[in-house]
């Protein structure tokens, strides 16, 4: 097969009733078997009140069936990122109908299939989808059929050659992202090529591939760096190698070459896929039918038949020519507003990086108790010295002491963590979402940074970070810590090292002798005896001491 095909049309036109669409769990699954139970599925949901559905559906040949069911039956049809609760509450402002996976899903229906299946109108049939969260909090993006349509044309005329027509489609990534719903439903379905209904998690399920068939891998660089690392060959008909979310490492494209063709995706859900390389490093190329301009201040634009709004439209990336292609140069989104003052992230990366005590960074702008910023950094060799001798607040202020050269102080991060690793997605993508998780887990406590534990008797040293909830409202103007957030950090950290098993009693011989404000480094001395928890918090001096009593329990 040629070229792509509509997909308005693909189950009202003629087609070869044996022709194999997808590979199950059970065997090969046909066109015939398709229709019908798209048939099925459009019945029961035109008869739904509602113009939209949810649809959380792991296998992507049953996806495939709620996906055109929903579109034949003139609904929207909205993608969430996972089945959990939580996100089908969230969804009730936008539909009542849960397809697939999610709490309250219809099954799929059984039964004779009608005969007709209603048309499909490409500009009004939509596909709303979930922006990754990269940047910001994840926002809906409405893509029409039509858009969707432009977009199969436009992979198939660049990687059409490096797949034959029966050429099985499998991947590792998700397809109710958008990358995934492209390469691993959309593409596939659109060319004729069957796909493998189930994701492959893990390198070991390549094995689901059959040995000598020739496939399509539609994955990322993190499955990618899993199989590279653990030295495991690709199926050994593999013709393609995708992958997209974030750069494919050089030392991780030069083990798996040789497995067919490796292409690097560049886009995003709001453009889709817009330019392709075919090695870490190379100039990005265009897409056929999309087209690439980089405006005055850097500010890479696309102009494509896939696009919302016809015209030349803005990313939020930098970029410069290449060899008839481009380089990115970082996003140009980056740019937060602090105390009334504007400071680039990346460049604040980038500083943090060129000093000897970081080797990987990402801050994000924290909303709550106001807007300030907050570093997330893997530590280097010499920074993870500093780190165990000196404890994570002090690493914390020399960094804010290297960026001062730089900066004005208003600017600087406010909040460190210091991990591992960066927090990614399954596609390698690191979302605000996930950076802002790491400081609102610390917000009851303040972070322990040494800490030294006996039988009986416990010290430890607390960082009283700005961004503690108790600070919240308790002053304003001047604030400090509520005594009876202390009782409560006693008390929760006693429980850590001592068997209390008791409850709240009561409370002896309790002072308080001066205040404890944000910025100050404070011992926390615990004794436990005879059911009675003694604490002390001191730092140049006493704050606070008492006693506190248990029920007979914790005796």
């Amino acid at each position: 097969m040629t070229g792509a095909a509509p997909l308005a049309t693909l189950l009202t036109r003629p087609a070869s009733a044996a022709r194999p669409i997808a590979e199950g769990t059970a065997g090969p699954i046909d066109w015939t078997r398709f229709r019908g139970d798209v048939a099925r599925a459009a019945a029961l949901l035109a008869a739904e009140p509602g113009p939209s559905a949810a649809l959380y559906e792991s296998d992507s040949y049953r996806f495939a069936v709620w996906l055109w069911a929903a579109w034949h039956a003139g609904r929207a049809v909205i993608l969430p990122a996972d089945p959990q609760p939580a996100t089908a509450a969230a969804l009730g402002s936008e539909t009542g109908l849960m397809l697939g996976e999610l709490p309250g899903a219809r099954p799929l229906p059984a039964g004779a299939a009608p005969d007709a299946l209603a048309p499909v109108d490409r500009e009004r049939a939509l596909l709303r989808v979930y922006t990754s969260g990269s940047t910001g909090r994840p926002q809906l993006i409405d893509k029409t059929l039509a858009q969707l349509e432009a977009e199969t044309g436009a992979i198939e005329a660049a990687l059409g050659r490096y797949a034959p027509d029966d050429a099985l489609v499998a991947g590792s990534v998700s397809h109710q992202q958008f990358y995934g719903l492209m390469f691993r439903v959309l593409w596939p379905l659109a060319t004729g090529r069957p796909l493998l209904a189930r994701a492959l998690r893990f390198p070991e399920e390549l094995a689901l591939v059959p040995r000598g068939r020739a496939s399509v891998l539609v994955t990322s660089p993190v499955f990618l760096g899993v199989l590279a690392a653990g030295e495991r060959a690709l199926p050994d008909g593999t013709r393609l190698v995708l992958s997209a979310g974030s750069a494919l490492a050089a030392n991780v494209a030069r083990r798996i070459a040789g497995a067919g063709a490796l292409v690097e995706i560049y886009g995003s859900t709001e453009t889709g896929a817009v330019a392709a390389r075919h090695a870490p490093g190379q100039p990005w190329q265009a897409l056929p039918g999309v087209g690439i301009r980089i405006a005055e201040d850097s500010t890479l634009e696309f102009e494509a038949a896939q696009l919302a709004a016809r015209g030349w439209q803005r990313s939020a990336d930098r970029a410069r020519a290449v060899d008839g292609g481009f380089e990115l140069l970082g996003r140009s989104d980056r740019i937060a507003k602090i105390a009334d003052k504007r400071v680039s992230l990346d460049r604040l990366e980038a500083t943090l990086l060129a000093t000897p005590l970081v080797s990987a960074a990402r801050v994000v702008v924290l909303a709550a108790p106001r807007p300030e910023l907050g570093a997330v950094l893997v530590p280097s060799a010499a920074g993870s010295v500093a780190l165990g001798r000196d404890g994570p607040f002090a690493l914390g202020r020399e960094l804010r002491r290297l960026l001062t050269e730089e900066f004005e102080p208003v600017v600087l991060p406010r909040r460190f963590r210091f991990v591992a690793e960066l927090p990614r997605d399954p596609l390698g993508k690191i979302r605000a979402t996930d950076l802002e998780a790491l400081f609102a887990a610390a917000r009851r406590r303040p972070i322990v940074s040494r800490r030294h534990a006996e039988r009986e008797r416990a010290t430890l040293t607390l960082e009283i970070d700005r961004s503690l909830a108790c600070f919240d409202g308790h002053f304003p103007d001047q604030p400090i810590v509520p005594g009876l957030a202390q009782l409560d950090w006693a008390i929760s950290f006693a429980r850590e090292h001592f068997a209390i098993g008791g409850e709240f009693a009561g409370v002896d011989a309790l002072k308080f002798q001066r205040v404890i404000v944000p910025g100050t480094s404070v011992t926390l001395t615990l004794e436990w005896r005879d059911g009675t928890l003694s604490f002390r918090y001191a730092s140049d001096g006493p704050h606070s001491s008492g006693r506190i009593l248990f029920g007979a329990a914790g005796r």
